[in-house]
């Protein structure tokens, strides 16, 4: 991607020392949007760059660039990247899990096959029993009962969903 546009040439005195930041997504993805947030104080545009496609990026940011120039307000343009996540696999539909249910979580597994959940990284190997899990960004409890065969034995502690490919989170791997 190639950007040309230039920001206002504002002095740094007029600068604000601190930002206002307003992500720009779905439902402030237009020009009018972008303009009443510049208007209202935003001087920060944040895109995530874990969701939209390079299309609408190259759209976008010369947009911000133009409303900018437009209005004689220097904005920023943050350019958010989320990093490596462990997540859940793929599989078909919601698995609705309870509380006092028992799980298996296996890198790769094929879950229609053999009902245990697929994840995207081997934790087998850096997990041990008694660590906690969450799964769905944290929307499900769980504790690890026992790692065996490359399996990870989970007890869940609370009732809720789980769906393909939600994040994983291990607070204990990382203490």
């Amino acid at each position: 991607m190639t950007f040309t546009n230039i920001a206002p040439k504002i002095p740094i005195r007029n600068f604000k020392r601190t930002k206002i930041i307003a992500t720009l997504g779905p439902a402030s993805d237009s020009p009018e949007v972008i303009e009443q947030m510049i208007l209202e104080g935003a001087n920060a545009i944040r895109l995530n760059f874990s969701h939209g496609t390079h299309e609408e990026r190259d759209r976008q940011i010369p947009l911000i660039r133009k409303i900018s120039q437009k209005l004689g307000k220097p904005v920023a343009i943050i350019q958010d990247l989320q990093g490596p996540k462990m997540r859940l696999g793929d599989f078909d539909g919601i698995v609705n899990v309870r509380a006092g249910q028992t799980l298996q979580l296996k890198y790769k597994a094929d879950y229609e096959r053999s009902g245990i959940l697929p994840i995207q990284f081997d934790i087998s190997k850096k997990v041990k029993r008694g660590e906690r899990l969450f799964l769905f960004d944290g929307r499900i409890r769980s504790v690890i009962t026992s790692v065996k065969d490359g399996i990870v034995h989970v007890l869940i502690e609370n009732d809720g969903i789980l769906i393909k490919r939600k994040g994983m989170n291990l607070p204990c791997l990382f203490v």
